[in-house]
């Protein structure tokens, strides 16, 4: 207990006398330079250009292409004028076999050799790896890979830093030293390394060197984290798992886990499926499996409920797995467990807009016209993600007659929510336009239109769909006129409450229906409005569809362009 303490304070000093910022290479704002500049450079023999240049291709900086053969050339060329961090990576294309390079050991030892020579502090500590694992040729050497991490975390290279604290905390190749370890730790940290910052979080994390400290370790563990390290998020993981100086968390740590396991923790996939098996036991508190199973059926359809879909799938795997075994439960009977985990499954796969949700969708509908179990809103959700399918398709009638169903479902049902109601109408009039049935469809978007005016208000941003749809069956029909005095209304909805995109889309609609019915004027001025709208808030692409859109009225008129 005391060695930590005095560990504690002896980092505390470390901190203060060794604090300051990492110092920035001598070629460092050679990135602001133009290319051409950097080449004619490269000609009068400047070997940081030159390393520069290498550098903006290998990484694809400078808003220039990734071209790793390009990077290559400077890089050689910059190692022909003595560069060492041109010859470090180099040393590093032919390790790992990246850009024109197979993977060949010998050569990379020999330019990391070379950088080493020209005083390169990276290429010497990752000579001290190839003597540490024994590689490229090299005997395996502990003390020699610790002479290199010194030489190279004395030329403040922040890897050779953490590779010498690593050897002082494991004592491989050199006497054990926590106190040294926390110092080059925490020296690699200043010099901008995250993976200093890593290993002194889980240190205080853990409490394994210093006195624990769990909130100081997260501070430094999402430091290393937001630097581009990963592996980090592998305690904060568990620290969000356990709630360990901070609040417990499981999404934010199941995330931590993933993070970690894309960053190379191998061993993050049981700590994944752990999460994910934790937070589906903690969907509801019911410990009866049938219970357990019709409160995900309640959850899923709560619109506050935030929750892992792979997690609910998981639980109710095991759930129906469960009552399947249970041959005693009349609950364990086949339509019951396949129906309740179909409409589970098919509602969320659907409100995900996972197409393969229609094969669950057909199976809780064709279950519950057997053996109804089904609730009208349920029902009525199921036959509309049925339709929706079809319309996706392009099967108008066969869409119209299940959104049919769907609207007779909740018109029948006393408890059926109103604008439930309103978005079955609407859904219903959408495939009656498409499979040309404008009346119809106009008298429901009509009466749709009537019915939400009374819920929202006549200048709610609700109407605007069934606005939008309602133009479009009344110019189908041949009623120019209606359709414009709608979408000018729909404008004005949209201009009240600053919804851009259909500001956007209603100005263009609009204007080509002003077209229509002869008011040549009000389109001009309305396409100018889209122009100058694109300008404001569009992309290039709005922005020239808007101007393409005002020559094609000047070229219908006969007119000169006049901006």
């Amino acid at each position: 207990m005391l060695r930590k303490y005095l560990a504690t304070l002896a980092d505390r000093y470390f901190e203060k006398r060794t604090a300051g910022p990492a110092p920035e290479k001598r070629w460092h704002k050679l990135y602001d330079v133009p290319l051409d500049e950097l080449k004619q450079r490269v000609l009068s023999g400047d070997a940081d250009a030159a390393f520069v240049l290498g550098d903006i291709y290998d990484q694809g900086y400078c808003g220039i292409s990734l071209d790793r053969a390009q990077a290559v050339e400077w890089y050689e060329k910059a190692a022909t004028l003595g560069h060492g961090d041109a010859m470090n990576n180099i040393a590093s294309m032919y390790q790992h076999g990246d850009g024109p390079f197979p993977v060949n050991l010998i050569k990379a030892r020999e330019y990391y050799e070379q950088g080493a020579k020209a005083g390169c502090g990276t290429a010497i500590g990752n000579l001290g790896h190839f003597y540490a694992d024994g590689r490229a040729g090299l005997r395996q050497d502990q003390r020699r890979a610790v002479k290199f991490f010194k030489q190279g975390a004395r030329r403040g290279d922040g890897d050779a830093m953490v590779s010498l604290g690593y050897r002082y905390g494991s004592g491989s190749g050199i006497r054990k030293s926590p106190l040294r370890e926390l110092y080059w730790y925490r020296r690699a940290l200043q010099a901008g390394n995250p993976r200093g910052s890593n290993n002194l979080g889980v240190a205080y994390y853990y409490g394994t060197i210093v006195k624990e400290d769990a909130e100081k370790g997260i501070l430094l563990l999402s430091d290393a984290l937001l630097n581009g390290f990963d592996r980090a998020a592998y305690t904060l993981g568990r620290a969000n798992e356990d709630g360990k100086g901070t609040e417990r968390n499981l999404e934010e740590a199941l995330y931590m886990y993933r993070r970690a396991q894309a960053g190379g923790r191998e061993d993050a996939d049981k700590d994944i499926e752990r999460i994910l098996k934790r937070m589906g036991e903690e969907f509801s508190s019911a410990i009866d499996p049938e219970q357990r199973l019709e409160d995900l059926r309640a959850m899923v359809r709560d619109t506050e409920r935030r929750f892992s879909v792979e997690a609910l799938f998981l639980e109710l795997a095991r759930l129906c797995q469960q009552l399947v075994e249970d041959k005693d439960n009349p609950a364990a009977d086949q339509p019951f467990v396949l129906g309740r985990s179909s409409l589970i499954r098919g509602f969320v796969m659907w409100k995900q807009h996972n197409p393969a949700y229609l094969e669950p969708v057909e199976t809780a509908l064709a279950i519950d016209g057997r053996h109804p179990f089904l609730t009208p809103p349920e029902r009525a959700s199921l036959t509309t993600a049925k339709a929706i399918a079809f319309a996706r398709d392009h099967k108008w009638q066969e869409a119209v007659n299940l959104h049919r169903d769907a609207l007779k479902i909740l018109e029948s049902d006393p408890e059926a929510e109103e604008n439930a109601v309103l978005a079955a109408m609407t859904d219903l009039a959408f495939c009656l336009h498409e499979a040309s049935e404008f009346e119809e469809a106009s008298k429901l978007n009509s009466e749709a239109l009537a019915r939400a005016e009374i819920m929202f208000g006549e200048s709610d941003p609700a109407l605007l769909r069934i606005i939008a749809n309602l133009a479009q069956n009344e110019y189908a029909l041949d009623h120019a006129d209606r359709s414009v005095e709608l979408m000018r209304r729909r404008l004005a909805i949209a201009e009240q409450h600053e919804i851009l995109d259909v500001i956007g889309a209603t100005l263009r609609d609009l204007a080509i229906a002003s077209v229509s019915v002869g008011d040549h004027a009000g389109a001009e001025d309305l396409f100018r409005r889209q122009v100058a709208f694109a300008e404001r808030n569009g992309d290039r692409e709005d922005i020239a569809r808007a101007r393409d859109d005002l020559d094609d009225l000047f070229e219908r008129l006969g007119k000169c362009r006049d901006n």
